[in-house]
């Protein structure tokens, strides 16, 4: 359940927004809404199954462009650690200030989603 959370459109719709397209003949691209005038494009890039899924930010403001969301699942004896990482940021600014600050009210719903099947994505995650 973690990996599909991490991979795909009704993955990514049940904990970051509920938003989320695949073109036609585009399986390996997302694009996620967040509101009527704010986007970002993904695209998948190498991934290890079950361990380890990696995006590309294709299409989104500047400052996501570029940068890469990092999902890597560690199985122990307890279950599976989900570690993140959004690399790529050109500078520190207020954006990526904005951003640091949402990762953890996305990520808190990713972790409600996997655990109890019900996440908050955008609009709802406040």
């Amino acid at each position: 359940m973690v990996f599909d959370a991490v991979t795909t459109r009704t993955g990514f719709a049940a904990w970051w927004t509920k938003e989320v397209y695949v073109k036609a003949g585009e399986e390996n691209k997302l694009r996620l809404h967040f509101g009527p005038a704010y986007f970002k494009e993904l695209q998948k890039a190498p991934s290890e199954k079950n361990r380890k899924s990696v995006w590309k930010v294709v299409e989104a403001h500047p400052e996501w462009l570029d940068t890469e969301l990092v999902f890597d699942l560690r199985q122990d004896e307890k279950g599976i650690k989900l570690f993140f990482e959004h690399n790529g940021w050109r500078e520190y600014t207020d954006m990526f200030s904005q951003c640091s600050f949402d990762w953890t009210i996305f990520l808190r719903s990713l972790k409600s989603y996997c655990e109890n099947g019900k996440g908050k994505p955008f609009p709802d995650y406040l």
